[in-house]
Protein backbone atom coordinates (compact mmCIF):
# COMPACT_ATOMS: atom_id res chain seq x y z
CA UNK A 1 0.00 0.00 0.00
CA UNK A 2 1.34 3.47 -0.87
CA UNK A 3 1.58 5.61 2.27
CA UNK A 4 -0.72 8.62 2.38
CA UNK A 5 0.89 12.05 2.20
CA UNK A 6 -0.14 14.71 4.68
CA UNK A 7 -0.99 18.05 3.09
CA UNK A 8 0.04 20.89 5.39
CA UNK A 9 -2.71 23.45 5.99
CA UNK A 10 -1.66 26.63 4.16
CA UNK A 11 -3.27 29.32 2.03
CA UNK A 12 -2.63 29.17 -1.74
CA UNK A 13 -0.58 32.38 -1.58
CA UNK A 14 1.49 31.04 1.33
CA UNK A 15 2.25 27.89 -0.68
CA UNK A 16 3.35 30.04 -3.62
CA UNK A 17 5.65 32.12 -1.42
CA UNK A 18 7.14 29.03 0.22
CA UNK A 19 7.88 27.48 -3.18
CA UNK A 20 9.53 30.67 -4.41
CA UNK A 21 11.71 30.81 -1.27
CA UNK A 22 12.44 27.03 -1.26
CA UNK A 23 10.95 26.64 2.19
CA UNK A 24 9.33 23.45 3.45
CA UNK A 25 5.84 24.07 4.79
CA UNK A 26 6.17 21.50 7.54
CA UNK A 27 9.02 23.58 9.05
CA UNK A 28 6.85 26.70 9.32
CA UNK A 29 4.57 27.36 12.28
CA UNK A 30 1.13 28.53 11.15
CA UNK A 31 -0.56 31.38 12.99
CA UNK A 32 -3.83 31.30 11.01
CA UNK A 33 -7.09 29.66 12.06
CA UNK A 34 -6.51 26.13 13.42
CA UNK A 35 -2.78 26.35 12.69
CA UNK A 36 -3.13 27.27 9.02
CA UNK A 37 0.00 28.78 7.45
CA UNK A 38 -0.64 32.24 6.01
CA UNK A 39 1.57 34.50 3.91
CA UNK A 40 2.97 36.37 6.94
CA UNK A 41 4.26 33.09 8.42
CA UNK A 42 6.26 32.39 5.26
CA UNK A 43 7.58 35.94 5.03
CA UNK A 44 8.72 35.79 8.66
CA UNK A 45 10.42 32.40 8.28
CA UNK A 46 14.25 32.18 7.94
CA UNK A 47 15.52 32.52 4.39
CA UNK A 48 17.57 29.31 4.58
CA UNK A 49 15.88 26.30 2.97
CA UNK A 50 14.19 24.26 5.67
CA UNK A 51 15.34 20.69 6.15
CA UNK A 52 12.83 17.90 6.63
CA UNK A 53 13.84 15.93 9.71
CA UNK A 54 11.08 13.35 9.74
CA UNK A 55 8.88 11.55 7.29
CA UNK A 56 5.19 12.37 6.91
CA UNK A 57 2.88 11.32 9.69
CA UNK A 58 -0.38 9.45 9.22
CA UNK A 59 -3.03 11.20 7.15
CA UNK A 60 -5.81 12.75 9.17
CA UNK A 61 -9.20 11.43 8.14
CA UNK A 62 -12.14 13.62 9.14
CA UNK A 63 -15.04 12.17 11.07
CA UNK A 64 -18.17 11.97 8.91
CA UNK A 65 -21.84 11.95 9.90
CA UNK A 66 -24.94 11.91 7.71
CA UNK A 67 -28.61 12.72 8.21
CA UNK A 68 -31.68 12.69 6.01
CA UNK A 69 -34.02 15.57 6.78
CA UNK A 70 -37.73 15.63 6.05
CA UNK A 71 -38.61 18.85 4.19
CA UNK A 72 -42.40 18.58 4.41
CA UNK A 73 -42.85 21.10 7.24
CA UNK A 74 -40.17 23.40 5.86
CA UNK A 75 -41.74 23.59 2.39
CA UNK A 76 -45.11 24.36 3.98
CA UNK A 77 -43.48 27.08 6.07
CA UNK A 78 -41.82 28.64 3.00
CA UNK A 79 -45.14 28.61 1.12
CA UNK A 80 -46.85 30.33 4.07
CA UNK A 81 -44.28 33.13 4.36
CA UNK A 82 -44.27 33.54 0.59
CA UNK A 83 -48.04 34.04 0.68
CA UNK A 84 -47.44 36.71 3.34
CA UNK A 85 -45.07 38.55 1.00
CA UNK A 86 -41.73 37.38 2.43
CA UNK A 87 -39.43 35.51 0.05
CA UNK A 88 -37.39 32.74 1.69
CA UNK A 89 -35.61 29.67 0.36
CA UNK A 90 -34.37 26.38 1.74
CA UNK A 91 -30.86 27.88 1.58
CA UNK A 92 -31.90 30.79 3.81
CA UNK A 93 -33.38 28.47 6.43
CA UNK A 94 -30.44 26.05 6.24
CA UNK A 95 -27.89 28.81 6.88
CA UNK A 96 -29.99 30.10 9.78
CA UNK A 97 -30.25 26.59 11.23
CA UNK A 98 -26.50 26.03 10.83
CA UNK A 99 -25.73 29.32 12.58
CA UNK A 100 -28.04 28.43 15.48
CA UNK A 101 -26.49 24.96 15.78
CA UNK A 102 -23.00 26.49 15.91
CA UNK A 103 -24.08 28.89 18.63
CA UNK A 104 -25.30 25.99 20.76
CA UNK A 105 -21.95 24.18 20.73
CA UNK A 106 -19.98 24.19 23.98
CA UNK A 107 -16.60 25.31 22.66
CA UNK A 108 -13.44 26.68 24.22
CA UNK A 109 -12.67 30.38 24.20
CA UNK A 110 -10.06 29.71 21.50
CA UNK A 111 -12.90 28.70 19.18
CA UNK A 112 -15.21 31.58 19.97
CA UNK A 113 -15.65 32.46 16.29
CA UNK A 114 -18.96 30.89 15.27
CA UNK A 115 -19.22 32.38 11.77
CA UNK A 116 -19.66 30.20 8.72
CA UNK A 117 -18.48 30.39 5.12
CA UNK A 118 -20.73 29.67 2.16
CA UNK A 119 -18.97 27.74 -0.61
CA UNK A 120 -20.12 28.96 -4.00
CA UNK A 121 -18.60 29.34 -7.45
CA UNK A 122 -15.13 28.27 -6.33
CA UNK A 123 -14.98 30.89 -3.56
CA UNK A 124 -16.05 31.22 0.05
CA UNK A 125 -18.26 33.96 1.46
CA UNK A 126 -18.05 34.52 5.21
CA UNK A 127 -21.42 35.15 6.84
CA UNK A 128 -21.90 36.33 10.41
CA UNK A 129 -24.82 34.37 11.84
CA UNK A 130 -26.09 36.64 14.61
CA UNK A 131 -29.09 35.67 16.77
CA UNK A 132 -30.11 39.33 16.62
CA UNK A 133 -30.58 39.25 12.85
CA UNK A 134 -33.85 38.07 11.35
CA UNK A 135 -33.90 35.45 8.61
CA UNK A 136 -34.86 38.22 6.18
CA UNK A 137 -31.83 40.34 7.15
CA UNK A 138 -29.53 37.35 6.78
CA UNK A 139 -31.06 36.57 3.39
CA UNK A 140 -30.34 40.10 2.19
CA UNK A 141 -26.75 39.88 3.42
CA UNK A 142 -26.28 36.57 1.59
CA UNK A 143 -27.69 37.89 -1.68
CA UNK A 144 -25.51 41.01 -1.51
CA UNK A 145 -22.45 38.83 -0.84
CA UNK A 146 -23.28 36.60 -3.79
CA UNK A 147 -23.43 39.65 -6.05
CA UNK A 148 -20.01 40.78 -4.87
CA UNK A 149 -16.65 39.48 -6.10
CA UNK A 150 -15.15 38.87 -2.70
CA UNK A 151 -13.54 35.62 -1.59
CA UNK A 152 -13.26 35.10 2.17
CA UNK A 153 -11.26 31.86 2.08
CA UNK A 154 -8.64 33.47 4.33
CA UNK A 155 -11.17 34.78 6.86
CA UNK A 156 -11.83 32.94 10.13
CA UNK A 157 -14.86 30.67 10.19
CA UNK A 158 -15.66 27.47 12.03
CA UNK A 159 -17.85 25.90 9.36
CA UNK A 160 -18.14 25.86 5.58
CA UNK A 161 -21.49 25.08 3.93
CA UNK A 162 -22.09 23.98 0.35
CA UNK A 163 -25.38 23.40 -1.46
CA UNK A 164 -25.33 20.77 -4.21
CA UNK A 165 -27.73 20.30 -7.08
CA UNK A 166 -30.72 18.08 -6.40
CA UNK A 167 -30.21 14.43 -7.28
CA UNK A 168 -30.25 10.91 -5.96
CA UNK A 169 -26.47 10.66 -5.46
CA UNK A 170 -25.01 12.12 -2.28
CA UNK A 171 -21.35 12.38 -1.16
CA UNK A 172 -20.27 10.04 1.63
CA UNK A 173 -16.95 11.70 2.59
CA UNK A 174 -15.15 14.92 1.73
CA UNK A 175 -11.98 16.76 2.72
CA UNK A 176 -12.11 19.69 5.10
CA UNK A 177 -11.23 23.11 3.76
CA UNK A 178 -8.14 24.84 5.22
CA UNK A 179 -8.98 26.78 8.35
CA UNK A 180 -12.38 25.11 8.80
CA UNK A 181 -13.13 22.56 11.53
CA UNK A 182 -16.48 21.57 9.98
CA UNK A 183 -17.81 21.16 6.45
CA UNK A 184 -21.50 20.67 5.70
CA UNK A 185 -22.78 19.63 2.28
CA UNK A 186 -26.49 19.69 1.56
CA UNK A 187 -28.40 18.41 -1.44
CA UNK A 188 -32.10 17.93 -2.03
CA UNK A 189 -32.88 14.36 -2.92
CA UNK A 190 -34.80 13.45 -6.04
CA UNK A 191 -38.44 14.39 -5.53
CA UNK A 192 -37.56 17.30 -3.27
CA UNK A 193 -39.17 15.89 -0.13
CA UNK A 194 -35.93 15.30 1.77
CA UNK A 195 -32.53 16.87 2.25
CA UNK A 196 -29.33 14.84 2.53
CA UNK A 197 -26.84 16.36 4.95
CA UNK A 198 -23.21 15.25 5.21
CA UNK A 199 -21.07 16.70 7.97
CA UNK A 200 -17.32 16.16 8.14
CA UNK A 201 -15.40 17.34 11.20
CA UNK A 202 -11.79 17.61 12.31
CA UNK A 203 -11.64 15.32 15.37
CA UNK A 204 -8.53 17.15 16.61
CA UNK A 205 -10.54 20.37 16.88
CA UNK A 206 -14.07 19.19 17.58
CA UNK A 207 -14.94 15.93 19.39
CA UNK A 208 -17.25 13.54 17.60
CA UNK A 209 -19.90 14.11 20.27
CA UNK A 210 -19.96 17.83 19.50
CA UNK A 211 -20.15 17.20 15.76
CA UNK A 212 -23.09 14.82 16.25
CA UNK A 213 -24.80 17.38 18.50
CA UNK A 214 -24.37 20.05 15.82
CA UNK A 215 -25.87 17.90 13.06
CA UNK A 216 -28.75 16.77 15.29
CA UNK A 217 -29.56 20.38 16.23
CA UNK A 218 -29.37 21.43 12.58
CA UNK A 219 -31.69 18.64 11.44
CA UNK A 220 -34.22 19.37 14.18
CA UNK A 221 -34.34 23.06 13.25
CA UNK A 222 -34.85 22.22 9.58
CA UNK A 223 -37.76 19.93 10.40
CA UNK A 224 -39.26 22.45 12.85
CA UNK A 225 -38.50 25.80 11.17
CA UNK A 226 -40.72 27.81 13.53
CA UNK A 227 -38.01 27.30 16.17
CA UNK A 228 -35.74 29.57 14.12
CA UNK A 229 -38.05 32.54 14.56
CA UNK A 230 -37.66 32.55 18.33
Amino acid sequence: MIPAVVRQKASPYARKLAKERSLALDAIIGTGPFGRIVAADVLNAPDEPAVRTAGPGPARIPSAFAAQIDLTALRRFIDDVDAAGLALSIEDIALRAAGRALAELDLSDAMANRDLALETGGRQIRLAMSRDHSVGVQRQARLEALDSERDDAEAEALLSVQFLEAGRVSPVLMPLLPGRALRLRLNTLAGGEALAALLCADPDVLPDEAAVAFLDSFANAMEEPLRLLA
